[in-house]
């Protein structure tokens, strides 16, 4: 980057300073030259940057002035220029300098042979006094202005500090209630949760009992059960006894209908000898049927 020419001096001989080049080309006020001088001074950055921050000129009409400052087309931090046309007439740089005690500044020689000459160096010297004077009631006026600015920018943020707090406590009333209505449906919930405590205690106790009688109901059913599977093995021995003693009756009809038939047989035999002995001294006897 080219270096820039300088933007702020005033010795005989050096480009013309920036912003009073900037005046004359009509893209500045004094005023607004005074102001950004004094925030030159305050900040220490160059005049042309200062006034594009401030927003008094932009950046390519600064970039522009620093090319008619050199004399030729430039490139500059705030872009490259071809500069503008030749000005006119540079009017001075402002003094912001207090001006002299009167009573200090030495006498301005007057030649005792020229009274109108002496008249009009005097006449000079308060018009440059009353410049002074006008440029040391801006200045103030600046001041002030910068002043009531500074105040200004302490009540904004005051101000927004008084919204950020509003804002805060709105967001603290909005959790608030919030928290009152959590600490309601907790409330809420607390209640229901006791009810199904109460509930069910009474269920358990129901099933408690259900279950005594269920065990009650158990155990005399295996009681019984005991005793049937008892009654059943008695049962089940008495019958065996009773079978092996029909058994045994029966082997003894059986033997008693042997020994009935062998008697019976025994006796048809006795019956058919005797009738056979009976019917022989009479006649022919008649077989005997067996029965």
């Amino acid at each position: 980057m080219s270096v820039a020419p300088s933007e702020g001096t005033s010795n005989p001989g050096a480009p013309v300073p920036l912003g009073r080049l900037l005046i004359t080309l009509g893209l500045l006020t004094e005023q607004q030259l005074v102001q950004a001088l004094l925030e030159q001074g305050r900040t220490g950055e160059k005049i042309g940057a200062v006034l594009i921050r401030l927003g008094f000129v932009d950046a390519p009409s600064v970039a522009m002035a620093l090319a008619t400052q050199h004399g030729s087309p430039l490139k500059t931090e705030y872009g490259f220029a071809m500069g503008f046309a030749p000005p006119a007439e540079i009017a001075p740089e402002p003094v912001l300098e207090p001006p002299l005690d009167p009573a200090a500044e030495p006498a301005v020689p007057v030649p005792a042979e020229n009274d109108d000459a002496a008249g009009a160096a005097s006449a000079e010297l308060e018009a440059v006094r009353a410049e002074v004077d006008a440029v040391r009631a801006e200045l103030e006026a600046a001041q002030a202005r910068i002043a009531e600015l500074d105040a200004a920018g302490t009540h904004v943020e005051e101000l927004e500090a008084a919204h950020a707090r509003i804002a805060e406590l709105e967001d603290a009333e909005t959790r608030a209630e919030e928290l009152e209505a959590a600490r309601v449906r907790i409330a809420e919930l607390e209640g229901e949760l006791e009810a199904a405590r109460d509930e069910t205690e009474v269920q358990g106790a129901r099933v408690a009992e259900l279950e005594e009688q269920v065990a009650s109901v158990r155990l005399a059913a295996e009681e019984e059960l005991q005793a049937a599977q008892v009654r059943i093995a008695d049962l089940e021995l008495e019958l065996v006894a009773v079978q092996e003693q029909l058994d045994e009756q029966r082997s003894r009809g059986d033997d008693l209908e042997d020994a009935v038939a062998g008697a019976r047989l025994a006796a048809e035999t006795a019956i058919a000898a005797l009738r056979f002995v009976a019917e022989g001294s009479v006649g022919p006897a008649e077989p005997v049927a067996a029965k």
